[in-house]
């Protein structure tokens, strides 16, 4: 911490016993750039030796920029050693927490949709496979009828083939007849000629 910085501080406490409008007052200065409350800018001038410049030189405006520089490195140097964050770094990270509280929100959103889809999904493979079972269940009793018409298929195969035997059997007993129609005709006619 630099010296100056030790000075202004030690003017500032001892100043403040007066009250607390200075707190005040110091919490608006800073936010302001160093601005708008002229008894600090004076004892800041004076604490970083400005006091001794003119403030129309560019001379000026370099050393108060680094006198300005000098102040927050000093002061959050100090602020660190008594375990406290500035109010920007405490400003950022509430926003981060709370742009991550957002996204966690969001996730849990999409996790909760993401869910619904996965379960309409296994509702929709639960009632595939279930008609899956169905028709493998219709399939099994059509391959059933199946092979029964097969088994009734090859049983009216054999009954037409006893038929068929049946029938050429009667065929060559009716053939067999014909000829013995005819010989006997024959027979019948030649002993009507003699």
């Amino acid at each position: 911490m630099d010296k100056q910085f030790l000075q202004f501080w030690g003017d500032f406490f001892i100043n403040s016993a007066k009250g607390q409008r200075q707190l005040e007052d110091m919490t608006k200065w800073m936010r302001q750039g160093f601005k708008g409350v002229d008894y600090l800018t004076v004892l800041f001038q004076k604490s970083y030796g400005l006091d001794r410049i003119s403030e129309a030189g560019d001379e000026y405006v370099k050393m108060w920029k680094e006198a300005i520089e000098n102040f927050e490195k000093s002061l959050n140097d100090y602020l660190n050693l008594m375990g406290v964050v500035p109010r920007k770094e405490h400003q950022i990270l509430l926003n981060k927490y709370e742009n991550l509280g957002e996204e966690v929100a969001n996730l849990r959103k999409v996790v909760a949709n993401q869910k619904k889809e996965i379960s309409g999904c296994e509702k929709a493979v639960s009632a595939k496979e279930r008609s899956l079972e169905d028709k493998k269940k219709i399939i099994e009793e059509q391959k059933k009828v199946v092979m029964s018409q097969k088994k009734e298929n090859n049983s009216y195969e054999k009954t037409v083939d006893g038929l068929r035997k049946e029938l050429d059997s009667q065929k060559k007993a009716i053939a067999d007849q014909k000829k013995v129609i005819a010989a006997q005709e024959k027979k019948s006619s030649s002993t009507k000629t003699q």
